[in-house]
């Protein structure tokens, strides 16, 4: 099985897995989610940024949800690239108030511009992200993330992110 195909199947498995809650429980919790601000840094000098948002259901300590958001690489030959990623999302938060730590793992496809013109591929993001919360819904996020693209031209970066995490009137911390 292809790589896409394989991301596009476990996307496929958590949509599915979410939308089979039952109703009492998807009308407990409301949605949580991050806005990340990000630096993508690829060891051989291009340096990208981009903002990523994460919608999320959390299930106790689990996050499960999507990611979506817009990224720019310039680069002066057909490296760059100006893209949207689609991005199926979980989180393991660790700790309750104040600090806590929130491990992420991202998968899914990628697409946009490049040079040539449309192009797009698969995406996988892991990252680690030290979060302060300010109450029990709100909390600012600094952390980072590795970033491996493929399909116009294998790449992975560093993404060092800022960013702010919330829980829609959950009791639990974002």
């Amino acid at each position: 099985m292809r790589p896409l195909a394989r991301i596009a199947l476990v996307s496929a498995l958590v949509v599915v897995a979410l939308t089979s809650l039952p109703r009492a429980a998807r009308a407990d919790v409301l949605p949580a989610g991050a806005l990340g601000a990000q630096v993508l840094i690829e060891p051989g000098g291009h340096v990208g940024g981009g903002l990523l948002l994460d919608v999320l259901q959390p299930l106790g300590m689990l996050r499960l949800g999507f990611a979506m958001g817009v990224t720019a690489i310039p680069s002066d030959n057909s490296d760059g690239r100006v893209y949207v990623p689609l991005l199926a999302s979980g989180a393991l938060v660790l700790g309750h108030e104040g600090v806590s730590l929130a491990l992420r793992l991202r998968g899914g496809a990628w697409a946009g511009a490049v040079k040539s013109g449309l192009a797009g591929g698969g995406m996988l993001m892991a990252g680690v992200h030290l979060r302060y919360g300010t109450d029990e819904r709100v909390a600012f996020t600094l952390g980072v993330d590795l970033v491996r693209e493929w399909g116009h031209g294998d790449r992975v970066f560093w993404a060092p992110t800022l960013g702010l995490a919330w829980a829609l009137g959950s009791e639990d911390a974002p």
